[in-house]
């Protein structure tokens, strides 16, 4: 193990859960904010309604169950 992940996991481990969950959500939402770029490019006529649900597309894109929900609200979503 790198010295580096050592450091990661100590300091990790020093933090109340309540202060993982902030970073845990912090982090999500960096991941949301940066597929929400990328999705905005690709699709840059897509209404906000439209960019919310192609961004939880890629987000949930391992769960079958959720990505066909998300599939048809998207069908049923106008610009």
């Amino acid at each position: 193990m790198s010295e580096i992940q050592k450091q990661f996991d100590s300091n990790i481990a020093s933090m109340s859960p309540a202060e993982r969950v902030t970073r845990m959500n912090a982090m999500f939402n960096w991941a949301r904010e940066l597929i929400g770029r990328l999705v905005r490019k690709e699709h840059p006529e897509a209404s906000e309604e439209q960019l919310k649900l192609l961004v939880a597309l890629r987000m949930y894109s391992g769960d079958r169950a959720i990505h066909k929900m998300l599939e048809q609200q998207l069908d049923n979503v106008s610009n």
